[in-house]
């Protein structure tokens, strides 16, 4: 049995056709995927592998790159409409910011800008741990987020969600694969890593 850790918003919008065919090539494969928006400890809580979003902070593990994930700021456009479109950095104090897993009111965030590597404090009201629950809100015109551009569907964008600051992007937006460097790999565990190398290395370079 493989346990694997994801977050739920990628989990369940990439996951499934591959997890199917991952089962459908190796039939002894047993997997457990568990969903969440926090970073679980994978040794303490036994899990064998973890998808895992931004640069990786623990020694202890081995991380390989699946993908670069683009998330910059969208909005819909009655939102825009109604209390104008930012065209700097410094245009969006004043403007109802979604934060993604913001701490009384801030998010510090590091950007990729024009004009080099900014480090960012946002303000908002509405703080998410939940990147779909920030699209949910993006939709109904309730400000401006941070928002993976996978999750903004082509009927997103005919319904009215727009990019704001297209040339601004959230830094170190890599998707990777986490296991414990202690611990030997089963033939299935390192069969499901090198499975989803091959096929994110078969999709486009930044989502």
């Amino acid at each position: 049995l493989i346990r694997i850790s994801a977050p739920l918003d990628f989990g369940t919008s990439q996951l499934p056709a591959l997890v199917q065919e991952f089962l459908e090539r190796y039939h002894e494969a047993e997997l457990s995927l568990e969903f969440h928006d926090r970073y679980v400890d994978l040794i303490g809580e036994g899990f064998d592998l973890a998808l895992r979003f931004g640069s990786l902070e623990d020694s202890n593990l081995i991380a390989r790159r699946l993908v670069a994930i683009e998330i910059g700021f969208f909005a819909s456009r009655q939102y825009l409409r109604e209390h104008g479109t930012p065209q700097t950095l410094d245009d969006l104090e004043g403007h109802q910011l979604i934060l993604f897993r913001g701490s009384r009111g801030i998010a510090n965030v590091n950007l990729d800008t024009p004009e080099g590597d900014k480090s960012v404090e946002l303000r908002g009201r509405l703080s998410v741990t939940s990147y779909g629950f920030m699209r949910k809100m993006l939709k109904a015109h309730a400000g401006i987020g941070l928002c993976p551009r996978f999750l903004v569907t082509e009927e997103d964008i005919t319904g009215g969600l727009i990019r704001v600051l297209p040339d601004v992007k959230l830094r170190g937006g890599d998707f990777q694969l986490v296991y414990p460097s202690s611990r030997n790999l089963s033939a299935n565990t390192r069969a499901f890593v090198d499975f989803m190398i091959e096929k994110f290395g078969a999709m486009s370079p930044r989502f």
